[in-house]
């Protein structure tokens, strides 16, 4: 594992996927974002299997956005 020619390996990448399909470019720029004037709670469902069971199944996730970066900071 981990141990092979990664020049052999982006060649076969380019030759038998990507020279397939024409470059674009793509603005990958990320914006400012707005804050929020106060906390959110978003609830979304998630599938899980039909033989699965739904007790315990809930997944959390807790962000901050932070202000910018400056030199003075």
């Amino acid at each position: 594992y981990g141990d092979m020619n990664i020049e052999e390996q982006l060649a076969f990448l380019n030759d038998e996927y990507l020279s397939h399909f024409d470059a674009i470019e793509v603005n990958t720029e990320v914006g400012i974002q707005t804050p929020f004037t106060e906390g959110k709670v978003v609830s979304y469902p998630y599938s899980v299997g039909s033989e699965e069971p739904t007790d315990n199944r809930t997944l959390h996730s807790f962000a901050y956005v932070l202000p910018d970066v400056t030199p003075e900071h």
